[in-house]
């Protein structure tokens, strides 16, 4: 069990220390948390968006010529 200083827990602490630094929790137990960081969403709106264009190219191309 992590030690109690003043009342709160190390765990307690280190989770509120890393969502301070920009993070925000994803899933939590008694023992662990998920903390995630960045945007997520937006990423991924990106990515798919770059591997449409990418391949859209393959079937286009072709066709041109």
């Amino acid at each position: 069990m992590p030690s109690k200083i003043g009342g709160v827990s190390a765990f307690d602490e280190a989770i509120a220390e890393e969502l301070a630094n920009g993070g925000r929790p994803d899933a939590r137990s008694v023992k662990e948390t998920v903390i995630v960081y960045g945007a997520g969403n937006v990423l991924l709106h990106l990515t798919f968006a770059a591997l449409s264009v990418v391949v859209s190219w393959y079937f286009v191309f072709p066709w041109i010529v």
